[in-house]
Formats: structure tokens, sequence, C-alpha cells
């Protein structure tokens, strides 16, 4: 369980780094380019997860995570916005790695 918790401390880092190339070290399928476009109209960004049910089963798991998204748009109005989400978030495990395979937030 704490290989998957290391995984979500990860793609909750790079969302607040603004850092799409980092992504797929953890998260091979993601969309880097639409990652990319979305954190350049970003200065900031921060992903707070308030709590995570994590199941992990022999070689996958799944994170159901709740809390905060906070940014800051570079253009426009400039005030900091914040948002409750949810994540379902799907990982795989191939040999001792973790990664992500899928992310459904609401």
């Amino acid at each position: 369980m704490a290989a998957v918790q290391q995984v979500l401390d990860r793609y909750r880092q790079m969302y607040g780094e603004l850092d799409a190339g980092a992504v797929a070290s953890f998260w091979p399928q993601a969309d880097v380019r639409a990652l990319e476009r979305v954190f350049a109209r970003l200065s900031r960004q921060e992903l707070d997860f308030d709590e995570c049910v994590i199941a992990v089963l022999e070689s996958s798991a799944t994170a159901q995570c709740a809390g905060w998204l906070r940014y800051v748009p570079r253009v426009g109005n400039t005030e900091l916005r914040s948002e409750r989400h949810s994540w379902t978030i799907q990982l795989q495990r191939a040999d001792e790695a973790w990664t992500i395979v899928g992310v459904n937030a609401r």
C-alpha cells in the first residue's frame, strides 16, 4: 500500500509543480501535451487529497480520493480559485513498480 501512496503523492506533486513532463514516469498513458496546455494557463496550482480510500488487489489498485484543487490563472481574474473534487485513480503493478493507468476526476 505504501508504494501506491507514493504514486499518489507524485501525482499531487506533479500538479503542484505544473510539470507535465514528470508524469510519464508514473502515468505512461497520460496525454502530456494536453497537460502542458492546461498547465501553461496557470501561474500556480495545488492539489490536496483530504482522504484516499485505497483498495489493492494482486496487481491492480483503485484509489478513491476526495479533496481540493486550488489554482491561479495566468490571465484574466488572477485570484485563487478553489474547487472540491473527487478522483478515481486506477493503478497497475508491473514487477514491483506501480503506475497510473487511468484517472477520472469529478
